[in-house]
């Protein structure tokens, strides 16, 4: 979402947890929304689907879904090749080509390694090795893992927390605006990390 937020400068996310439902779909009309994106979401109800008259994309990588609708476009690497399990953050990158380093925080998170990790090493170092094997080395063994858990931090708390840490990820402009906390957006990414990292730890 961040990445395409970013890319267009407009819409709203929403964090869909379990499944689409008739009030999700009233609170689309309500908002008069003209598009829907539905990012990383294996399983999406065909009633549903019949249901929104609003056009959506959804994009994904986990096992394909097989699902119609006039208004629903579905885009998933594994449709042509069922090996190819580029996350969707990946893709949502392959879209913006731009903000590589949320795109290497989504991919890794994501269990993958990206192709373009060198680049990625030369404008930010210090986070990541050239030599990394695994996204588990990334994630526990390296700086770049407290990058990724403030990203996913983000995302826990208070509503009215999750919505603030929202409205930072889309200022930020660069990791160590967070980690070296550089910034207020940094800062504040910062310190709600520490705040729940604790919790983590236990």
């Amino acid at each position: 979402f961040l990445l395409l937020w970013r890319f267009a400068k407009k819409g709203d996310g929403y964090a869909l947890r379990g499944q689409l439902t008739e009030d999700h779909i009233e609170m689309l009309e309500r908002r008069k929304v003209d598009l829907i994106v539905i990012l990383d979401k294996p399983l999406l109800d065909q009633e549903m689907i019949d249901k929104i008259q609003i056009p959506i994309l959804h994009i994904d990588h986990h096992q394909p879904l097989i699902r119609e609708g006039k208004h629903y476009h579905y885009f998933n690497p594994r449709v042509e090749n069922d090996e190819d399990n580029r996350p969707t953050s990946y893709w949502a990158y392959k879209i913006a080509e731009e903000n590589m380093w949320i795109a290497t925080v989504g991919i890794i998170s994501d269990w993958f390694i990206p192709e373009f990790l060198k680049e990625f090493n030369k404008e930010y170092p210090g986070l990541l090795p050239d030599t990394i094997k695994s996204p588990g080395q990334a994630l526990f063994d390296e700086k770049f893992g407290e990058l990724a858990r403030i990203f996913s931090f983000a995302l826990k708390g208070k509503r009215e927390e999750r919505k603030t840490c929202m409205t930072a990820l889309k200022q930020v402009e660069s990791p160590f605006d967070i980690l070296e906390e550089k910034t207020w957006e940094g800062k504040m990414l910062y310190r709600h990390y520490q705040k729940l990292q604790k919790q983590y730890e236990k």
